[in-house]
This record gives structure tokens, C-alpha cells and sequence, in this order.
């Protein structure tokens, strides 16, 4: 207890600390901000100081806003003489700072992490590793995630404190799902179950439940993956241990671009999503417009996408969210025939091709990022680039043993040839041991593209304009193309017809249809 605090509130103090150590972090929050409130009326510096470091908010607790603001009050008040509860301040200041405006986090976080490391607080350090850990959230840093992760568990080792192992250990975990080592995830989930046992807190065990859930969607069990998804909630409700209704929606709605909508909870992920923007989450939008996109409700997309397009460049790198916005972008911008748009996340995706498009080993991973990549290309008239990415996402799949992505990227290769025949016959047969329907009329359709002499279907579309008698620039302004692009199909279809002009392209076309 410090000078001039008093024993009631040191005592709920205690108990917010012992909530926090079980995992019940909300719980643990709302006693040391209602004592922080006390504290402020009574003058007690030190009570409002020790309430603002009660515990670690992760970055989707609903009160870190409140605990920043707390934190940045008690160390502007806090008297000299106070060298730990002040670097535990500012550790705590830099771990819950705003990831979408901060500008100079990582130095702050650095800092934060030395000033720790000096004064040789445990508490202090592992607050100030998880806040570096944060401001490096690109997952092109995740090789630093795993340094991170191994400093966290060996402090933890050190001074017997279980959090600060369970935490290394995710941070690991989510480093090995990015960069798509499926062994050691696995490894690092048993050595995390096993090294800890009963002495894992509520949180942590909730944590796991998502991961395993995320690792079965991800594998193609999708019954399974429901029913832990919705187990996950349950426990995760009932203990009050995490934002389990978010990640029931993030959960759920990822599963509607493989399944469409089976079930209550499917179908309630639009609510969520609408109530999110209505609190102001302005960047739900583009979650709301990806639900729209994947289940052809292009019109409504639409309208969110103009809402939202020219703002989700504002995203930050290092936040968590950046990655998938973007992957979940994809078939937004795909099913408005925005090219101009995919251009640009072309360009923003292609320095992650050969990573696993996730934001955390507890959340649903969108499968390669390489997937996306093809997708892209074959949209801007670029079919080997397109092969290329799709090549590369089947042998990424593989090595995640994801069927799911694996039957995707048979059926983009199905339909961007030369020979498909093979990878349509691959995509159909996981689609019969998956039971999943959309895979099978997937690889069906993708034979449409090979009959139509090999084009694929944007081509395809430009060769029967160009039947029609219109000239490249008029197939542009049609399209939403550059003429560029255009002159780029007519390429591709001179190639793959094996003709010389445009006059045996549309003869070609009017004996096709």
C-alpha cells in the first residue's frame, strides 16, 4: 500500500489484481476504475496510480480508452520517489495507447521497455514488452513477435508468473500462424496446455478454445468449428473473460463465404455489425459491405463501399486489423469491379505474398495471402501473375493443411489453365470429402472458363464486346477498365486462340455462343 492510500481501497485493489490474475479482466477493471473515481475525489495519487495498472487491457477491452486516460492523469500527479509505479505508468500508458493515431509508439514503447528494464520491475517489463509488441503489429514483424514471446516467457519462467508465459506463448503462436509453420503452432499449443496446466487463467483457456476453433475452420471441419466457436462464446460469456459476442461475430461471419447462412447465429452477424456502426466504429463498414459482397448483395455493398472505400487506406500497418481489412476488401472491391481499387491492394497485399492472412492465432485466418494475390491479378488482365500467386497458395495451403484453400486454389488454376482438368478434379474431390457444396459448384464452374477456349471470364466478356463491334476504348468505359488493361485481354485472347485478329476473335466468339 502507498503513502497516504487507504486501506479500503487497497484491499479492492488486491481483489481487482486477483480477478485479473484468474483472467476476469473486465471484472477487474470495473472495480479499479470505480476506486480510481474514489480515489480522484479524495486526492489519493497513489490509489488512482496502482488502479491504472491493475492489470494488462488487451487491445479489444472495451475499457482501454479509460485506463490510457487514467494512466496519463495519476503519472502527470505522481510525486518524485515513485521510480516503479512510475515506469509501470508509463508502460501501461504506451500498451494502451491509440494503435490508429499514435505516431510515435514504437519509440515510446521502446522506451517504456528500457525504463522497465533499468529499474528491474517484472510487471513493469512484461506491460512495456506486450505495448513493443503492439506497436510492431505488421505482420511483416512477426520474427520480432517471437523475440518478444521468448522474452515474455523467460521473465515469466524467472519470477514464476504464469501470465507472463501464457502471454510469450501466444505471441508465438501468432507469429506461427502468420508465417504459416504449422508444426510448431501446434507444438506451441501443446507446450502452452501442458506447461501450465490448472495454473492457466480463464482468459488464456478461452483463448485456446478460439485457436482451436480458428484451426478446425481453417482445416475444413466447419460442424466442428461451429460448435467450439459457439462453446467458446458460451464460456467466454459466462466468465466474463473477453469480448466473447465480437469474436462469435468474427467467427461466424467468416464462415459465411463457405457456407452461406445456416443458422441463428449467422444470420445475427449483420445486426452486430450494423450495432457496431451505429456506436460509432466507423471502419465496420467494410465489414458490413464484405457480408453483403459474399453473399451477392452486390447493390447494398455497394452503397457501404462508397461510404468507406477512400478511408481504408487510413488503417495503420502495425494495427491488427490492417491485414484482413485489406483480404476482406478483396471481394468487395472484386464484385463492384473497382480496378482501380484492386490495383491499389495489389500493391499494398504483394510484400505479404507467402504469409497467412490472419490477425491472431486466436482469430479466423483468411488463407493465404497469396489466394488473394491471384484473385487480384486475374481481375487486372495479369493471368501468369495470377497462376503464379494461385501456385503459391496451394503449395501454402498445403503446408497449413488447409483443404479448404487448397480446393480454392485448384479452382482458380482450374480456370486460369492451360491444363485444368487435374485441378478441377483435385477441387471437386476435396469438395465431396469436405461436404461442401459451394467448393463443388465452384470447380463446376470453373470449366466453363476452359471450354471457352481457355479465357478466363473477364476475357471472355471482352471478346464477345468486342463482337459487338466496339473498340478497345468503348470496352473500357463499359468495363470500368483502363484501355490499357483492355489492350492487355485482347493480348491474351489473340495468344490463347492462337489467331491474329480481332476479325477471328469475333468470328471465334459468335461459334462459341
Amino acid at each position: 500500500m502507498g503513502a497516504g492510500e487507504r486501506p479500503g481501497r487497497a484491499a479492492e485493489l488486491d481483489r481487482a489484481r486477483g480477478l485479473a490474475r484468474q483472467g476476469a479482466t473486465s471484472e477487474a477493471w470495473r472495480i479499479a476504475l470505480e476506486v480510481a473515481d474514489r480515489a480522484r475525489e479524495a486526492g489519493d495519487v497513489a490509489a488512482m496510480a496502482r488502479a491504472a495498472v491493475v492489470a494488462r487491457p488487451h487491445f479489444e477491452e472495451p475499457d482501454r480508452v479509460r485506463v490510457h486516460a487514467l494512466a496519463r492523469e495519476a503519472l502527470a500527479r505522481l510525486p518524485d520517489g515513485e521510480d516503479v509505479l512510475r515506469a509501470r505508468l508509463r508502460a501501461q500508458l504506451a500498451a494502451t495507447a491509440d494503435r490508429w493515431s499514435v505516431r510515435d509508439w514504437p519509440s515510446d514503447a521502446a522506451a517504456a521497455l528500457a525504463e522497465a528494464e533499468r529499474l528491474g520491475d517484472p510487471d513493469a517489463i512484461l506491460s512495456a514488452l506486450q505495448a513493443v509488441r503492439l506497436a510492431l503489429g505488421d505482420p511483416l514483424r512477426s520474427a520480432d513477435w517471437i523475440e518478444i514471446g521468448d522474452r515474455a516467457v523467460d521473465l515469466g519462467i524467472g519470477t514464476g508468473e504464469a501470465s507472463a508465459i501464457a502471454w510469450g506463448r501466444m505471441s508465438r503462436m501468432d507469429a506461427f500462424w502468420v508465417e504459416g509453420r504449422r508444426v510448431e503452432l501446434e507444438n506451441e499449443f501443446s507446450v502452452l496446455s501442458g506447461e501450465l496446466g490448472s495454473r492457466l487463467d480463464a482468459r488464456t483457456r478461452w483463448q485456446l478454445d478460439l485457436v482451436r476453433a480458428a484451426l478446425a475452420l481453417h482445416d475444413g471441419a466447419f460442424a466442428d468449428a461451429r460448435a467450439r466457436i459457439d462453446r467458446a462464446v458460451a464460456t467466454g460469456t459466462a466468465s466474463g473473460v473477453g469480448p466473447a459476442e465480437f469474436f462469435g461475430a468474427v467467427f461466424h461471419g467468416h464462415l459465411i463465404p463457405f457456407l452461406g447462412i445456416v443458422d441463428e447465429a449467422d444470420a445475427a452477424v449483420e445486426g452486430f455489425v450494423r450495432r457496431a456502426i451505429d456506436d460509432g466504429l466507423f471502419f465496420a463498414h467494410s465489414w458490413l459491405a464484405e457480408i453483403y459482397a459474399v453473399t451477392d448483395r452486390h447493390d447494398a455493398a455497394g452503397v457501404e463501399w462508397a461510404i468507406i472505400r477512400d478511408r481504408l487506406r487510413d488503417v495503420p500497418r502495425h494495427a491488427p486489423e490492417w491485414l484482413i481489412s485489406a483480404i476482406g476488401t478483396v471481394s468487395v472491391c472484386l464484385g463492384q469491379r473497382d480496378l482501380e481499387y484492386a490495383a491499389l491492394l495489389y500493391e499494398d497485399l504483394t510484400p505479404y505474398a507467402g504469409l497467412q492472412g490472419t490477425g491472431a492465432a486466436h482469430a479466423p485466418s483468411f488463407g493465404p495471402v497469396s489466394y488473394h494475390l491471384a484473385r487480384l491479378a486475374d481481375a487486372l488482365g495479369d493471368p501468369e501473375s495470377a497462376r503464379e500467386h494461385a501456385e503459391d497458395a496451394l503449395a501454402s495451403a498445403r503446408s497449413m493443411g488447409s483443404a479448404p484453400y487448397q480446393g480454392l486454389a485448384h479452382v482458380l488454376l482450374a480456370r486460369l489453365g492451360p491444363d485444368g482438368a487435374p485441378h478441377r478434379a483435385a477441387a471437386r474431390e476435396i469438395a465431396r470429402r469436405l461436404d461442401w457444396a459451394r467448393l463443388a459448384d465452384l470447380a463446376d464452374a470453373s470449366a466453363q472458363g476452359s471450354a471457352h477456349g481457355g479465357l478466363s471470364a473477364r476475357e471472355f466478356e471482352v471478346a464477345g464486346l468486342l463482337a459487338e463491334g466496339l473498340s478497345n476504348r468503348e470496352i473500357a468505359v463499359r468495363l470500368f477498365l483502363s484501355e490499357r488493361t483492355v489492350e492487355t485481354h485482347m493480348r491474351h485472347i489473340l495468344e490463347k486462340l492462337a489467331v491474329r485478329s480481332r476479325v477471328q476473335v469475333a468470328a471465334w466468339y459468335r461459334g462459341e455462343v
